[in-house]
């Protein structure tokens, strides 16, 4: 009778997971554990006569299928939350592009290891730490002190065209739409196109806010990433500066997403799995249900179709800061002009 009752425990016990593998496959893969493993954890399994990394993307209630077991788990607690695998998810059916590939993307390379294990470290929490009588270092024109009172006021998934002529302040808007949501105790994630651009941007956000500010981008070696993709995740950074890799940065109490310079192509990913950030960052901010800042000189078409459309809302800042006017084009007739230089 006990062996019977035994033999009954062990097969109540097995549950079944749909694992998702970086291989160019368009499917996930069945396997079981006699444990309960969240969604979003990482696992070691066996796959043909290699051992692979998975991560486990569903749980089912049964299979008819003759599953392998789950060789080990290697997390303490998720690395995605349910609502990011969502985005995956979407993302692989959008750009048809495998999941298991897709969530390696996102992956910080010390995670797409076995060996590897991402551990629980010890957070003194997400706690407030900036007061309304915060000091800001700049002061804001009229224009400015405008579109931050318009901004301030979005709530809930409202993508948002901050169309701004160059020298116009924009990011003294964004310090001003942050320091909001710091006061609430959400987290920002700010996205530039370029690495060149990331330091100006990070040097002017972290001047105002310190520690609070951390950047993640690919020049970075890998445990920098790593390090600052952990604090993000953790609460101890509450704002993260980064290129398209960051799009998809855990964040706790994640309450604002800014898109800074919308219109460059290079939010676009070219190589392996092809995206677009900034079109994940604005299904990101829709599943969550936050706000999105898209900001822009020359915002692109698609942008401007869909304020026009008024599924997006906008707000302008038309003047310099410097009360200078801009630089004057002259058009000239090179047709009967000898080029020493330049395109012929």
């Amino acid at each position: 009778l006990y062996q019977i009752q035994l033999g009954l425990q062990t097969h109540m016990s097995k549950f079944f997971y749909n694992i998702a593998i970086a291989i160019p496959l368009r499917q996930a893969f069945t396997y079981h554990s006699n444990q309960h493993i969240a969604p979003g954890t990482r696992v070691a399994i066996k796959f043909g006569k290699t051992n692979k990394l998975g991560i486990v993307i569903e749980v089912i209630k049964n299979t008819d299928i003759k599953t392998k077991p789950i060789h080990m788990v290697l997390d303490d607690l998720p690395v995605f939350s349910k609502t990011e695998l969502k985005i995956f998810q979407w993302a692989s059916d959008y750009y048809l592009h495998p999941i298991g590939e897709v969530l390696s993307s996102f992956l910080p390379t010390n995670l797409r290891k076995i060996k590897n294990t991402f551990e629980v470290e010890t957070s003194k929490g997400f706690k407030k730490n900036i007061e309304k009588d915060f000091e800001f270092k700049t002061i804001l024109n009229s224009e400015q002190i405008e579109a931050v009172g318009f901004l301030k006021k979005l709530n809930g998934f409202i993508p948002t065209l901050l169309f701004g002529v160059t020298g116009s302040g924009k990011t003294e808007v964004y310090i001003r739409c942050i320091f909001e949501q710091l006061l609430n105790n959400k987290s920002v994630l700010v996205l530039a196109p370029e690495i060149a651009l990331t330091p100006q941007l990070e040097s002017r956000v972290k001047d105002q806010f310190g520690h609070l500010v951390g950047i993640y981008h690919s020049k970075m070696t890998p445990s920098a990433r790593y390090k600052a993709w952990k604090k993000f995740r953790s609460g101890e950074i509450k704002v993260i500066i980064g290129t398209r890799s960051a799009v998809m940065m855990p964040a706790p109490k994640l309450g604002l997403i800014i898109v800074d310079e919308e219109h460059d192509a290079s939010f676009k990913q070219q190589e392996g799995f092809k995206f677009s950030a900034r079109d994940i960052a604005i299904k990101r901010a829709q599943i969550i249900k936050i706000p999105i800042i898209l900001g822009s000189a020359t915002p692109s078409l698609r942008t401007l179709k869909l304020v026009e459309e008024r599924k997006f809302k906008t707000i302008s800042l038309t003047k310099r800061v410097t009360q200078k006017s801009p630089p004057k084009f002259s058009i000239l007739d090179i047709n009967e002009v000898k080029l020493i230089s330049g395109l012929a």
